[in-house]
């Protein structure tokens, strides 16, 4: 007999679709500055960043500083940004089915506490989720199996219960060492398929 009753999502990757490295390619090719020159010197601060140790601001001004010969400011790299973070039609019209079928969905993601606030203002993540963990405020990252109990905690929830969409396989080893059941989103009709058969087969 099927027991899950919790679906959780990971935000950019899947809900969303995954703008930082497409923003990170586009910076490379308008400043001229290698991708992996960049990368190189910007994921210490991207890791402080994603567990709320550093502010937006000195994140972007990373950037600004790494481009000051090419007079590329940190609003057009946020604006990049911004620009290629497009809703997940499809997966967001999974979430709202699966709640008019009694199953509660939750968003687990890797993020920041501004991105977040911004995205809330012109589509509200409580539409959506029941429950929202983010790592900006529990101060872990998956794919460290701290921040996949948080979830549980928060939804009351058994990991047998639980099935968890991510884009990255690491992260979901980790919930499968929990006892979750896991589908791996690099294509979002595959996903919903695989889920769809998990969920009513």
């Amino acid at each position: 007999m099927n027991e899950i009753k919790y679906v959780i999502f990971d935000f950019g990757g899947v809900f969303v679709e995954e703008a930082f490295s497409k923003a990170r390619i586009e910076y490379a090719r308008k400043t001229g500055l290698p991708i992996s020159k960049i990368w190189k010197e910007i994921k210490p601060c991207w890791k402080a960043l994603e567990k709320g140790e550093i502010p937006e601001e000195e994140f972007w001004s990373r950037y600004e500083m790494q481009a000051k010969d090419k007079r590329f400011k940190k609003e057009e790299i946020k604006a990049i940004f911004e620009s290629k973070q497009k809703r997940n039609e499809e997966i967001v019209n999974l979430i709202l089915d699966l709640r008019k079928k009694g199953y509660k969905t939750a968003l687990l993601t890797n993020n920041v506490k501004e991105w977040l606030e911004e995205y809330e203002k012109k589509d509200p993540l409580s539409q959506y989720f029941e429950v929202v963990v983010s790592s900006h405020e529990t101060k872990t990252v998956k794919p460290f199996p701290e921040i996949y109990q948080t979830m549980l905690e928060r939804l009351k929830a058994k990991p047998e219960e639980c099935v968890f969409i991510d884009d990255k396989q690491r992260n979901l080893d980790t919930a499968v060492s929990l006892g979750m059941k896991t589908i791996l989103c690099t294509n979002s009709k595959k996903a919903i398929k695989e889920l769809r058969d998990l969920l009513y087969s």
